[in-house]
């Protein structure tokens, strides 16, 4: 069963105070990154970090749930995690559709339960997280292929936001 299809969606100013999920589709990669950062910017929980993650690179969303291979970009121990830096900010995840397999379903429960144990770790970390995807291809036929979780689809597709291409 495919999510309910809204043909149109939803304008930036109708989502930015949200904590819902947000899907952008449409328009190139750039122009979905700076609709991710406009919505992040002008959103409930602007004064957290803005994380952008690409799912399409060897370190891409591996970075949330494995601590051992994180680049720190700050020298602030207690950041640990890039899931942490995203805690009362958001997360954007780019090219979702190459979320490896065995990743899908720690992924949908990060964005269901807002927690989870790293690997290599035993302790439980949780957050508050806005959540901003966008994929490459067309999610429903990767869910028709069998590449891609259908429960992981429902909760990426909340809040659809359709990004116009810049004219």
């Amino acid at each position: 069963m495919a999510p309910r299809d809204q043909t149109r969606g939803l304008s930036i100013a109708r989502v930015v105070e949200s904590t819902l999920p947000v899907f952008l589709r449409g328009g190139s990669p750039g122009e979905r990154r700076e609709t991710a950062r406009r919505i992040h910017d002008r959103g409930a929980l602007r004064r957290g970090p803005l994380l952008h993650i690409d799912c399409g690179t060897a370190s891409g969303v591996e970075r949330l749930f494995d601590h051992r291979r994180l680049d720190r970009p700050v020298a602030d121990e207690s950041w640990e995690l890039p899931y942490v830096w995203a805690c009362g900010g958001t997360l954007y995840l780019e090219r979702v559709e190459r979320v490896p397999a065995d990743l899908q379903r720690p992924l949908n429960e990060l964005i269901r339960t807002r927690r989870f144990v790293p690997s290599g770790d035993r302790r439980e970390i949780e957050g508050t997280f806005r959540l901003i995807s966008s994929a490459s291809r067309d999610l429903v036929g990767e869910v028709g292929a069998g590449r891609f979780r259908e429960d992981l689809l429902y909760r990426l597709h909340v809040l659809l936001v359709d990004v116009p291409p810049v004219a």
